[in-house]
């Protein structure tokens, strides 16, 4: 018969000094300091994956060109049109590239812009954005 201290829990068994089966002192570490570890590496473990979660942010945009078609009533080189349209005036501004083409495609050179682009010359217009942001990117004259 064994005399000695008798200890109350098992996690305190797996670090005593007493005789201690193996499997108690198994269960000990599992139960007490192995826990305290598995939840330290989780920890960390979370706080790295969470930096890679945070950090990655998308965003998508979509832009749709849509057409628009009137009579030129003001017009600016460089800056705005203003079509008079079915359902009233529409001004549009100039995006930072703007290509003037004929009906049938053909590309316009800067000279045949300036004698050609004026009121009263009907066009149709490619433009993106919505409400009083209207950037025009490619005018379609009527005629050829």
């Amino acid at each position: 018969m064994r005399r000695g201290i008798r200890i109350k829990g098992k996690a305190d068994a797996a670090f005593s000094s007493e005789e201690v089966s193996p499997g108690d002192r198994l269960k000990g570490i599992q139960n007490g300091k192995g826990l305290a570890v598995k939840k330290t590496i989780l920890s960390i473990a979370l706080a790295v994956v969470a930096q890679f979660a945070w950090g990655q942010t998308s965003s998508t945009t979509t832009t749709t060109t849509i057409d628009g078609g009137g009579v030129i009533t003001e017009y600016t080189p460089g800056s705005v049109i203003t079509l008079k349209e079915t359902s009233g005036p529409r001004h549009y501004r100039f995006g930072k590239t703007v290509t003037y083409v004929t009906k049938s495609g053909r590309t316009l050179d800067e000279e045949t812009v300036r004698t050609r682009i004026k009121v009263g010359i009907p066009v149709h217009v490619h433009y993106t954005g919505e409400g009083d942001n209207l950037l025009v990117d490619r005018v379609i004259l009527d005629e050829d």
